[in-house]
């Protein structure tokens, strides 16, 4: 658990972690293994680089999301104000993404089958939620 005012906070770790990271103006970087991760910024970009997440929580007011998650990104909730969020994920990954926003894009290099907001890549197990007032949705293979 890491909490600053001013200033950027990184967590690396190869053990299974659970994180709990708050920054009013700030960057948060998360690397490793995490089992669960809790991440907000009032003013900052939120970089996650996860082996196996369980259930993800990551709130920015101003700034970008970058989740690179290789194997399991599941029970994923992303808010997003005013930024865009970019999920960086291998061809073969299954999720069902929901996406509102009240002015932003969804677009994606993995193949996705369309319907309202929501949106499947392969068998759409991995769960994520994605909120954006003012910021694109961005799907890229890694």
């Amino acid at each position: 658990k890491a909490k600053t005012s001013s200033g950027d906070v990184t967590a690396k770790t190869n053990d299974t972690s659970s994180y709990d990271l708050h920054t009013s103006s700030g960057d948060i970087d998360i690397a490793g293994k995490a089992n669960t991760v809790t991440a907000n910024s009032s003013s900052g970009n939120i970089r996650l680089e996860v082996a196996d997440c369980e259930k993800a929580s990551v709130h920015t007011s101003s700034g970008t999301v970058t989740i690179k998650a290789p194997v399991k990104l599941n029970d994923c909730e992303i808010n997003s104000s005013s930024g865009n969020v970019i999920l960086l994920l291998p061809e073969n990954f299954g999720a069902t993404i929901t996406f509102s926003a009240s002015s932003g894009d969804f677009s994606s290099e993995i193949a996705a089958t369309t319907s309202g907001k929501k949106h499947v890549l392969g068998d759409g197990a991995n769960i994520i939620k994605v909120t954006t007032s003012s910021g694109d949705l961005r799907i890229k293979k890694i």
